[in-house]
């Protein structure tokens, strides 16, 4: 577990080079070794580099990475009869949809992607009805 943190800090530390190297060293590592709650982590981790990344690169590749290892969380949490109890992890999840959303070019794809995050944001706010980046983001789905 200190291992994923040190690469959290190293993916959150804004330097390239360190998240390129988180990205390898968690690309390698074999997620089936882990513990169900460490494979998740690690999905969040490797979402999360994918998400930086779409602020610097391309939008919608990154954004498209991201999208499926925020999935891959909940998918590992089912496959386990495990509960994902991080915010965060509702949160980004319907974020990512949300921002596929905003920069999807299909009409008919757009709808589909704004309707899974409402409904990703709907559910997860029953859970945490004051998480405030919920909040924020069921506001902007539903301007």
């Amino acid at each position: 577990m200190n291992y994923l943190k040190q690469l959290n800090s190293d993916i959150k530390s804004g330097n390239f080079s360190k998240k390129d190297e988180a990205l390898n060293l968690l690309t390698v590592l074999d997620a089936e070794t882990l513990h169900p709650g460490l494979q998740m982590y690690r999905s969040y981790l490797l979402a999360k580099i994918y998400y930086l990344n779409s602020k610097h690169g391309d939008v919608l590749e990154n954004m498209l990475a991201a999208n499926n290892y925020y999935k891959e969380i909940f998918f590992i949490a089912r496959h386990n009869d495990l509960k994902v109890n991080d915010s965060r992890y509702h949160f980004k999840h319907a974020e990512s949809f949300y921002r596929l959303y905003l920069h999807s070019l299909c009409y008919i794809r757009r709808e589909e992607l704004l309707k899974e995050s409402f409904r990703l944001t709907h559910t997860a706010l029953l859970k945490y009805p004051k998480n405030s980046s919920l909040n924020w983001l069921m506001d902007e789905i539903t301007k």
